[in-house]
């Protein structure tokens, strides 16, 4: 049998805030199949990210090539989140020059604190 997304998110929404599951690949639809679209998270060393808004929260899945985690957050003010863009710009930037992941994070966490300060 193959679990579907909604299969994942009925199953989230009955469990603790902050649970994460560990779903085995092979037994998960893949998340562009059931719905989410891509998305991009802080490197934690995942190959790709999706998600999902569900009413006022996001399902999130991390895709780490064995296997799938996925988990809930709180959408601000019930609505999509729409991700930091000077985060992504700074993460995109240190990837391109020095292509890690460690760098990449460097990158975004950068990005995000230049472009909270600009924004006061």
């Amino acid at each position: 049998m193959i679990w579907t997304w909604t299969d994942i998110h009925d199953r989230l929404a009955a469990e603790p805030e902050g649970t994460r599951l560990r779903l085995p690949r092979p037994r998960v639809q893949h998340p562009l199949d059931g719905g989410l679209s891509r998305s991009i998270a802080a490197p934690v060393g995942q190959r790709a990210d999706f998600r999902m808004t569900c009413g006022e929260r996001i399902l999130h899945v991390q895709d780490f090539g064995s296997h799938y985690e996925a988990f809930f957050a709180a959408a601000p003010d019930g609505e999509e989140a729409p991700g930091d863009p000077a985060a992504c710009t700074g993460a995109l930037v240190a990837l391109a020059l020095a292509g890690t992941r460690e760098a990449t994070l460097v990158g975004a966490l950068l990005g995000a604190a230049l472009g909270r300060r600009r924004r006061r």
